[in-house]
């Protein structure tokens, strides 16, 4: 001290220790995505306070925190009693660092598939992770459902290390559309109008359709489009025919499920009835009955044109038989036309209408008049066509007559001519029915009555010659309807009465006495039976007869007086 050494020195005994260096591998590997650090690879080497050098001597001290770098060697050292080794262990360091998968984004998917993660689709020779961050993040499993317009992030495992860069991948999950339609029953010929709907609202969505199935059909084919417009026809038009068709529904290239749509095509009813049979003839009067044919079951409605000629068609539809009566009010014949329409299914179907058209004949008459004739005489009774005056009527008739009335005879012809006789003294008569006829319609019956008077018969006897009488007893007899006789002399040419004249009603004597007057001598007187009038205003006149009587004079003798004489 003060530059002055002690004098006495301090034994000291040095031990210079030389620790080996830590023990480890040559090459220890990495991965990057670990970002290693020094510390890393201490936990690689065996050994006490381990530092690392950048050279095998000398070098730089690395802090435990300082990063790796890939094929760098690093040098470790430990220290043991406060002794670092002289020697190093050399560590090289290689750091995997493998790229990201490859692949396109975004990556789109339909909804009906169920997409997973499973489904994204990426290049790579490693394993594939997803995850939901670009770094970090929580992985996704392969069953994990995509989200639509999710990120997903893929990395790539090779050799144990996962590549620290990762593939974003975004997501589109486009909702599958579906489709609604309805089944629907239409008639032949028409078009069932099938519109499609898309119950989840997808816009973009678009149809497609074909026939998956048919029978008893035509006119349907495969097609396009939201509406389903095809006229369609039963084949054989007597029975249904169905159209199935199978739509698909589409957006954004997602085809939804098909569905199926039934289409029943009922036949549309015709009516078959032949042209002969939609045209009748009838008479005024008469009553239709009409019913149509049909190609399958149905109903048939009907109704008139009105003809103002004509009364009782029906001007309201109906159903079923027709069976107006017509009357034809002119004489001349009339058309009613009827519109006949066939309507069956349901839906109704309705067919096609035809016309049902009817001659209406017109009704003939026939107009004659009663009259009254006498025993034996001809009734004659012409027939006119009155009121109707029908064109071409004919006559004809029927008779009644009474029990005493002979020569009546059916007969036609517009002139009835028949002579009646009666067959007794009784009034008789005979009840004609005349029926006119026109154009093989018969009219209503016009009924006469001929009248057969009986008439009067007379019989004033055989004529005489009497001699002078003073008075002159006639007798004479009346018969038939003669119920009275009158004598009467005719003066000059006239019929005098002659006093009372007496009838028997009995035996029909009529007598009566006449008193000769003296000019009566040498003369014909002529005396004349008449019988009353035996129906009075009618046709029949009395009866008469006459009696010629002869009255001679009678011979005289003139004596002369009574005188006597001598026996001459």
């Amino acid at each position: 001290m003060g530059g002055c050494e002690s004098d006495t020195r301090l034994a000291v005994t040095a031990t210079v220790a030389d620790p080996a260096a830590p023990t480890g591998g040559p090459a220890e590997s990495f991965c990057a995505i670990d970002v290693p650090l020094i510390s890393d690879l201490t936990a690689r080497v065996t050994g006490t306070t381990i530092r690392w050098y950048s050279a095998s001597t000398g070098g730089t001290l690395f802090n435990a925190t300082e990063p790796l770098t890939d094929g760098v060697t690093y040098y470790a050292t430990q220290e043991v009693a406060g002794c670092e080794s002289d020697t190093r262990l050399a560590v090289s360091v290689s750091i995997a660092d493998p790229a990201a998968p490859t692949g396109t984004s975004p990556q789109v998917f339909c909804s009906a598939d169920s997409p997973t993660i499973a489904d994204l689709v990426v290049t790579a020779t490693g394993t594939v992770t997803w995850y939901d961050s670009p770094s970090a993040g929580t992985a996704y499993i392969s069953t994990d459902p995509l989200v639509d317009g999710v990120t997903y992030y893929a990395a790539q495992t090779i050799g144990g290390c996962e590549s620290d860069t990762r593939l974003a991948v975004s997501a589109t999950v486009n909702v599958t559309p579906d489709a609604a339609a309805s089944d629907i029953t239409i008639c032949s010929g028409d078009s069932p109008m099938i519109t499609i709907t898309n119950p989840n609202s997808v816009p973009g969505t678009t149809y497609t359709w074909t026939v998956f199935s048919s029978s008893n059909a035509s006119g349907m084919s495969n097609g396009s489009g939201s509406l389903i417009d095809q006229n369609l026809n039963s084949l054989d038009g007597v029975t249904n025919g169905t159209v199935v068709y199978e739509i698909t529904p589409e957006a954004n290239n997602c085809p939804g499920t098909p569905i199926q749509v039934t289409v029943t095509i009922q036949p549309t009813p015709e009516i078959t009835n032949t042209p002969t049979e939609l045209t009748e003839e009838i008479c005024s009067g008469e009553t239709l009955s009409f019913t149509a044919t049909t190609s399958i079951a149905s109903t048939v409605n009907w109704i008139a044109t009105d003809n103002p000629d004509v009364t009782g068609e029906s001007l309201i539809s109906k159903t079923g038989t027709v069976n107006d009566m017509l009357t034809n009010n002119t004489n001349v014949e009339q058309l009613v036309v009827y519109t006949l329409t066939p309507e069956a299914g349901a839906p109704l179907c309705t067919g096609s209408s035809v016309s049902y058209v009817v001659k209406v004949k017109p009704e003939p008459s026939a107009t004659a008049s009663d009259m009254t004739i006498c025993d034996g005489e001809t009734a004659v009774v012409p027939i006119d066509p009155g009121p109707q005056n029908v064109s071409g009527t004919t006559f004809r008739w029927t008779v009644t007559p009474t029990a005493n009335v002979t020569g009546a005879a059916d007969g036609n012809g517009s002139t009835i001519s028949q002579t009646l006789s009666l067959t007794d003294s009784n009034v008789g008569s005979v009840i004609y029915e005349i029926i006119p006829t026109a154009a093989d319609c018969d009219g209503p019956s016009t009924f006469i009555t001929v009248t057969v008077n009986p008439t009067a018969t007379v019989n004033a006897g055989v004529d005489y010659e009497v001699c002078e009488p003073s008075v002159i007893n006639l007798s004479g007899f009346i018969g038939g309807a003669a119920t009275t006789g009158t004598w009467t002399v005719l003066l000059n040419g006239v019929p005098a009465n002659m006093g009372i004249s007496t009838t028997n009603g009995g035996t029909g004597e009529v007598t009566a006495t006449y008193t000769v007057d003296p000019g009566d001598i040498d003369t014909d007187i002529t005396f004349l039976l008449t019988t009353d009038d035996p129906d009075g205003v009618g046709p029949c006149s009395d009866s008469s007869d006459d009696l010629v009587v002869s009255i001679n004079r009678g011979a005289t003798v003139t004596l002369p007086a009574d005188y006597a004489v001598c026996e001459p």
